[in-house]
């Protein structure tokens, strides 16, 4: 079973007008929240003992899940100082339970509906054609945040983070909230390099199920495809309204093997 912390406080200034007046998270994708996209994606995978999603002072998450996943093991904190992205997982964690569980970061923007080992440190990662605009990642765990020269990889990291040692999580979360900002916001390449230098390079895991909802460009590219993609055989999701229930059926029985593989 693993701890699962989703920073999810954005605001989408680059995705108005979709953005106004809701968290980047709760943007429809296809008649569903993106944000119920990871939810189901990590109850399903991972084998979750307790969730935590990083919200802003708009509070729309926690009311959706209220009302859509009221029986789910989902807390929610408020980021009240926009800190960036590393202080949102630091409010996360002190939100979770201690224990020696891992721990999976999920950006709260990032749909991915790969199927992961949750048994090994990895990276979700994807080739992209403008390197320029992400932190990049090469086979020797070395970082590129956003790269104005060449670098030797094409490797972005989409938001997906898988960490096996607690232990050495926490020391290195510390050590990240230590380090300088950079323009105001605490960053998580500052975790990452940490956690590689003790634990060595994390598995890069290359994933053509990711869904980019970043910019607008994007985010209706993505509709498409996500709506040319046919369901999986054993997830059945039928959504009444926006914020209405989600019913979920499994015909696969084989799933729940799978989360107890990853327990």
């Amino acid at each position: 079973m693993r701890s699962v912390i989703i920073p999810a406080a954005g605001l989408a200034t680059r995705m108005k007008p979709l953005s106004k007046g809701v968290s980047k998270a709760m943007i429809p994708v296809n008649g569903r929240p993106l944000i119920s996209y990871i939810i189901e994606k990590v109850f399903e995978d991972t084998g979750a003992e307790e969730v935590v999603i990083v919200e802003n002072e708009i509070g729309d998450i926690s009311e959706f899940i209220s009302r859509v996943y009221p029986s789910y093991n989902i807390k929610c904190a408020i980021q009240e100082e926009k800190l960036g992205p590393l202080h949102a997982i630091n409010i996360g964690f002190s939100t979770l339970k201690n224990s020696e569980n891992g721990i999976t970061i999920w950006l709260g923007d990032t749909i991915c509906l790969e199927d992961f080992n949750y048994r090994k440190d990895f990276l979700a990662v994807h080739k992209v054609p403008d390197p320029h605009r992400w932190c990049l990642v090469d086979e020797k765990g070395i970082l590129y945040d956003k790269p104005e020269e060449h670098v030797p990889t094409d490797l972005a990291l989409i938001g997906v983070y898988n960490f096996t040692n607690r232990k050495v999580f926490n020391k290195c979360l510390e050590s990240g909230m230590k380090k300088p900002t950079h323009k105001g916001e605490y960053q998580i390449a500052a975790l990452l390099e940490a956690y590689m230098k003790i634990e060595g390079p994390m598995q890069l895991m290359d994933t053509s199920e990711w869904y980019d909802c970043g910019e607008l460009n994007t985010y209706y590219q993505s509709k498409a495809r996500l709506m040319s993609k046919t369901a999986r055989s054993f997830n059945q999701i039928s959504v009444d309204t926006f914020f209405g229930t989600v019913t979920k059926s499994s015909s696969d029985l084989t799933k729940s093997e799978k989360i107890k593989a990853v327990s």
